[in-house]
C-alpha cells in the first residue's frame, strides 16, 4: 500500500504542478480528537512525520477517555513538531473536544483533523494554507479519498469520498452529502477549488479569529453535522468555505463511530437530523429549492428542479389534448435543466409521485391536490372547466394558480379572493414553423379537432362553397353527415405543422370548457407559428392577447363573411399573419412559459412561510375547536398573499414537517409550545390571558395580544416585543345568509364547560324563543332550548344571520383583561345584532353596534326593547358588519402581522437567505414578506 500511495502522490504532483512556495508560512495548530484509536493515530502520525512538508505546525491531541494504549503511544512519540496531549476523563462531544484543543492552540490557523485521516502527499498542508487567501474564503477543506480496498483489481483509479459538502433531498428532508463521493479522483473537478456551503471537519482549516467569532462548532450534535452547522454559520456571517482540489488525503470515515452499536449510530443520526432542522430547516430548504430552480452547483449537485406534470394518459394514442400541452411545457422546462416526470390519471397512477419532487403542475381538476406531500409546491394550471376547478374541495391546496385567461382569473378572484398569474397556452416554434406547402395537405382552410359524440359550434357554422378545398382532421368526423365529405381521419401530432403550413386559413372552434372564459386554444398559437392565420370564435381571448383586428367568427354568417374576406385578400391575410406571428414568437412560446414559471416559483420560494400551531389535541377533534377555524382563516388569507402555510394540531407540533416554515405562529391556548431557534416565533394570545406568563413570552420573538389593555400590562413583564393584534372575522366564511328553519328570537352559541354561564343564568327561565348550540349543557338548563351540541363552522353564518338577536358573554379572565370574543366579530360579519356583557374596549371597537348589559335586569330590558324594534336591530347589524369589513377581517390582521414581521425580522439573526445572489439586491426580499 505504501508503494501505491507513493506512486499516487507522485502522479498527483505531476498533474497539479509544483507545491506553492513563499518566504514565510503562518503557524498552524493541528487539532486531533481521538478515543480508542491507537491504530489510526499510528497512520496519522506516520503521515504527519513522513508526508507533510510544512515548516511551522503543532499538534494537539484531545484524548476522550481512551481505554486502549493510545496515551502510551502518544507519550512515546518523538516528533520534530510540538505535540501536546490533552487528556479528558470523559468522552467529550466533537464540539467540546475541538473547543478544548482550540483554547490551548498557539497558531492563528486551526486545522481540525480526524484521527482516521492519512496524509500521503507532502504538499497537502501548504495547499490548504494557500487556498485560505481566496476572496471571501473563511475555511477550506481537503479532497478526501476512500481507503484502498485490498482485493480491488489493479489499475482502478482512486475513489473520492469528499470534495465539498452540498445538499440534496433524502429521507423526506434536505440533507447534506459529500459531493464527489464515489467519483474517480481524476474526473472534471480534480484540482479545482469548489465553493460550497460547508466542508467536512475531517480536514478543515480556519482562522482562529473566524472560528471564535462564529462560536466554534455548534453544541448539541452527537458526532456528526457539526461541520455543516459551522459552514452555515460562516455563510450567515458573510464568508464562504472552499473545497481544495490540490490537497488530497485518505480518510477512513467514521471509524470511531463504526465501533459503536447500530442503535447508537441510529440515535445519533436522528438527534442530529432533528437539531439541524430546528436550527436551519427554513433557510436550508429555501436555499436548496432556489438553487434547484437556478441549477446552482453551490448548494446542490447542479440538477434543476423536479416537477411532475399530470396527464390523462401517458399514451398519446389515447387522443387526449393535455398530452400535447403537458409535453410541450415539459420539454421547455427540460431545456432549462429541470427534470420532468409525467403522471397519468389512467389507473389512478398519478398519485405515485417521485420521492425527490419539488413541484406538481396539475393540468386537470380531478387530481386531488390534498394527496400531494406537504413539502411539494402545487401549481394548478387552469386551462378549462374553471367552475369545476372551483368546486373541488382541494382547490385551496393549490399553492400557485395559473389562469389561461382574464375571464378565468376574474372568476377565481371573485369567488375565492385569490390572485392568479396569467398563463395562456403557447407554442413550440421549433415544431411549428413555416415550411413549403405539402400537396398532401393543401387546403383553403382546415380544421383539426376530435368529435366526441357531442355537437360543436363549427358543425352549424361551417358551410363550404363549391370548389373550396376543405379538410377536417380528427377522430370520428366521418360519423357526422355534414362533415363526412371533408373528413380526413385522425392525424399524428407530428403532421400538424405541415397541415397548418399547407393551408391558407386554420379554423378554431373553442368549446364550452374554455369559451366562456376566453381561453385561447393551442391551435391559434400553433397555426400562427406555422405561418397560417387562424379564424377563431374565441373573441374575448384574442382581444386580450392580440388586438381588435384579429379575425373572429360567432355564427354561420360571420364565419362565411370572414372566410370570403380573407380568402379574397391575400395581401391582408399575409399581413395579419406576419403581425400576429410576431406576437406569438415574442410572447407566447413554451420557452416563455417555462421561464415565466421559473420566475413565479423563484418569487414564491422567497416569500415567508407560516406554520400555525393550535391547541386542539388532534385532527379528529379539531373541527370542534374554535382555534382550528381561526387558524384556517388565517392561513387562507396568508395563501391569498402567496405565502405557503400549514396548520398543526397539538400532536403534530414537534413533527419535522413543521420545522421548515419561516414563521411559527402559536395560537396560545392551555398548552405550552417550545420555540425553535431556526424560526421566527410568534405567540398570538386570543384567549386564556391568565395562562400567559412573562417567562413563557421570553422564549418568543414577538408577542401578539388580542387586547390593547392586556398588551400594555404584558409588555412590562417580558423583554419580547408585544403588539396588539385583535380578533377578526373571515368574510369568506361569515356573511349574511339566513335560513328560514333557523329563525329564532335569541341565538346563543357556546359550550358550557360544565358551568352555568352567567348570561344563561340571568336569562332563564324565559318565555322567549331561545336557541342554544353547544356542548355539556345537560343538567344545567332546560334542554328544550338546546338545538345541537355542535354547529359546523361553515354553517354558523346561517345561525347568526337568521336570529333576531345573537347573545354573547365572556369568561371572567377574558372580560377582565379586555379580550373581545370572536363570536362578536363573526356575528357582526353576518349582519347580526348582538347583545353582550360589558368588556373594556368593546364600545371603542364597535360603538352602539353591540348593545351591552351590566346586570340581569339590563339584559332582560335590552332583549325586550330590541325584539320590538326590528328596524333598529337592522341598523345596528348593518353598522356592525360595516365596521368589521372595514377594520376587522383576517385580511386586516394579516396586513398587520406582515408589517410587524417586516419590522422585527429585519435583524441579521432572522435573515432568510444565507447567501445572496449577485443578481439579487440586498433589499429584494422585503417584498417577499
Amino acid at each position: 500500500m505504501e508503494s501505491s500511495r507513493a506512486a499516487l502522490a507522485e502522479q498527483l504532483r505531476q498533474r497539479l504542478g509544483a507545491v506553492p512556495e513563499r518566504s514565510s508560512w503562518p503557524p498552524v495548530s493541528v487539532i486531533v480528537p481521538t478515543r480508542d484509536g491507537r491504530h489510526h493515530l499510528e497512520l496519522l502520525f506516520a503521515g504527519l512525520l513522513e508526508h507533510t512538508d510544512y515548516p511551522d505546525f503543532e499538534v494537539l491531541v484531545i484524548d476522550n477517555a481512551s481505554s486502549d494504549d493510545s496515551l502510551e503511544y502518544l507519550r512515546g512519540l518523538d516528533t520534530p513538531f510540538a505535540l501536546q496531549i490533552i487528556s479528558s476523563e470523559e468522552n467529550l462531544s466533537f464540539a467540546e473536544a475541538n473547543a478544548r484543543g482550540a483554547e490551548q492552540a498557539k497558531g492563528d490557523l486551526l486545522l481540525f483533523l480526524n484521527n482516521d485521516v492519512e496524509p500521503f502527499e507532502r504538499g497537502w498542508l501548504k495547499e490548504l494554507v494557500c487556498a485560505m487567501e481566496g476572496e471571501g474564503v473563511d475555511a477550506v477543506g481537503a479532497t478526501l479519498l476512500h481507503p484502498e480496498t485490498p482485493r480491488a483489481p489493479a489499475g482502478l483509479p482512486p475513489r473520492v469520498q469528499h470534495r465539498a459538502v452540498r445538499f440534496r433531498w433524502q429521507d423526506g428532508m434536505v440533507k447534506a452529502f459529500n459531493d464527489g463521493d464515489g467519483e474517480d479522483l481524476w474526473d472534471g473537478a480534480f484540482g479545482a477549488e469548489l465553493r460550497a456551503p460547508a466542508m467536512t471537519a475531517a480536514c478543515m482549516l480556519i482562522e482562529r479569529e473566524t472560528f471564535e467569532r462564529v462560536g466554534g462548532f455548534g453544541g448539541g450534535y452527537r458526532y456528526g453535522t457539526e461541520d455543516v452547522d459551522l459552514g452555515l454559520r460562516l455563510l450567515a456571517s458573510g464568508g464562504e468555505t472552499a473545497g481544495v482540489g490540490r490537497a488530497v488525503l485518505v480518510h477512513r470515515e467514521s471509524s470511531s463511530q463504526n465501533r459503536e452499536s447500530r442503535d447508537f449510530r441510529r440515535l445519533n443520526r436522528l438527534q442530529n437530523r432533528r437539531l439541524f432542522l430546528e436550527r436551519w430547516g427554513p433557510q436550508v430548504q429555501r436555499e436548496y429549492r432556489l438553487a434547484r430552480l437556478r441549477g446552482d452547483r453551490f448548494w446542490t449537485d447542479g440538477q434543476g428542479s423536479h416537477v411532475a406534470i399530470t396527464l390523462t394518459s401517458l399514451d398519446v394514442a389515447d387522443g387526449w389534448g393535455d398530452w400535447y400541452s403537458g409535453h410541450e411545457i415539459g420539454d421547455a422546462l427540460e431545456a432549462l435543466g429541470w427534470r420532468v416526470s409525467y403522471v397519468q390519471r389512467k389507473g389512478d397512477q398519478w398519485y405515485e409521485l417521485p420521492e425527490d419532487l419539488e413541484y406538481v403542475l396539475s393540468l386537470m381538476d380531478p387530481f386531488d391536490l390534498r394527496r400531494v406531500p406537504g413539502h411539494v409546491t402545487t401549481i394548478a394550471w387552469i386551462r378549462n372547466w374553471t367552475e369545476r376547478w372551483l368546486e373541488r374541495p382541494w382547490f385551496d391546496r393549490a399553492d400557485i394558480l395559473l389562469a389561461s385567461s382574464a375571464g378565468t382569473a376574474e372568476l377565481i378572484e371573485r369567488t375565492t379572493g385569490r390572485s392568479t398569474v396569467r398563463f395562456p397556452l403557447a407554442v413550440n416554434p421549433a415544431r411549428f414553423r413555416p415550411r413549403p406547402p405539402d400537396e398532401r395537405f393543401a387546403a383553403d382552410y382546415v380544421f383539426t379537432g376530435n368529435w366526441w359524440g357531442k355537437d360543436r359550434d363549427i358543425q352549424t357554422a361551417l358551410a363550404p362553397r363549391e370548389g373550396e378545398r376543405v379538410a377536417i382532421y380528427g377522430r370520428d368526423w366521418e360519423k357526422v353527415s355534414e362533415f363526412e365529405p371533408y373528413a380526413r381521419g385522425e392525424l399524428p401530432y407530428t403532421d400538424l405543422p405541415a397541415v397548418y403550413a399547407s393551408a391558407k386559413l386554420v379554423l378554431d372552434d373553442t368549446q364550452g370548457p374554455t369559451l366562456p372564459y376566453g381561453a385561447v386554444n393551442a391551435r391559434v398559437f400553433d397555426s400562427l407559428a406555422a405561418g397560417t392565420l387562424p379564424l377563431t370564435n374565441c373573441e374575448a381571448g384574442v382581444r386580450e392577447l392580440f388586438d381588435e383586428d384579429f379575425p373572429v367568427w360567432s355564427s354561420r354568417d360571420t364565419l362565411r363573411q370572414a372566410l370570403d374576406a380573407l380568402l379574397g385578400d391575400d395581401e391582408r391575410r399575409r399581413a395579419l399573419t406576419r403581425r400576429y406571428r410576431e406576437v406569438v414568437l415574442t410572447r407566447h412560446t413554451y420557452a416563455h412559459r417555462a421561464s415565466q414559471l421559473r420566475t413565479i416559483l423563484t418569487e414564491h420560494e422567497q416569500r415567508l412561510s407560516f406554520c400555525v400551531k393550535i391547541g386542539a389535541p388532534n385532527r379528529e377533534v379539531a373541527p370542534l375547536w374554535g382555534d382550528l377555524h381561526f387558524a384556517e382563516s388565517l392561513t387562507a388569507e396568508l395563501r391569498r398573499r402567496g405565502h405557503r402555510s400549514a396548520v398543526q394540531t397539538l400532536d403534530e407540533w414537534e413533527q419535522e414537517p413543521g420545522l421548515v416554515y419561516d414563521v411559527a405562529v402559536h395560537i396560545k391556548g392551555l398548552s405550552r409550545y417550545h420555540p425553535k431557534p431556526g424560526q421566527f416565533n410568534v405567540l398570538w394570545s386570543i384567549s386564556h390571558p391568565d395562562q400567559l406568563s412573562g417567562e413563557e413570552c421570553d422564549g418568543y420573538d414577538l408577542i401578539c395580544v388580542a387586547s390593547p389593555l392586556f398588551a400594555e400590562q404584558l409588555s412590562t413583564r417580558t423583554a419580547t416585543p408585544v403588539a396588539v393584534l385583535e380578533q377578526a372575522a373571515d368574510p369568506w366564511v361569515m356573511g349574511a345568509d339566513p335560513r328560514q328553519g333557523l329563525v329564532h328570537e335569541l341565538a346563543y352559541v357556546a359550550n358550557s364547560r360544565n358551568v352555568l354561564r352567567p348570561i344563561v343564568r340571568d336569562l332563564l327561565p324565559t318565555d322567549h324563543d331561545l336557541a342554544i348550540w353547544g356542548s355539556n349543557w345537560d343538567g344545567l338548563i332546560d334542554t328544550s332550548h338546546l338545538i345541537a351540541e355542535h354547529v359546523p363552522n361553515d354553517e354558523l353564518r346561517h345561525v347568526y344571520s337568521s336570529a333576531h338577536i345573537v347573545l354573547n358573554d365572556h369568561w371572567d379572565d377574558m372580560r377582565e383583561h379586555g379580550y373581545i370574543s370572536n363570536r362578536i366579530y363573526d356575528a357582526l360579519a353576518c349582519g347580526a345584532f348582538v347583545i353582550s356583557d360589558e368588556v373594556p374596549g368593546l364600545s371603542e371597537r364597535f360603538g352602539d353596534a353591540v348593545a351591552q348589559f351590566g346586570s340581569a335586569q339590563e339584559l332582560q330590558e335590552l332583549i325586550s326593547r330590541f325584539l320590538r324594534d326590528p328596524a333598529e336591530r337592522r341598523r345596528r347589524g348593518e353598522l356592525g358588519r360595516e365596521l368589521v369589513l372595514e377594520h376587522h377581517t383576517f385580511a386586516h390582521r394579516v396586513d398587520e402581522l406582515l408589517a410587524l414581521l417586516a419590522e422585527h425580522m429585519s435583524g441579521p439573526q432572522h435573515r432568510r437567505r444565507l447567501r445572496e445572489q449577485a443578481s439579487e439586491p440586498a433589499g429584494a426580499l422585503a417584498a417577499a414578506i
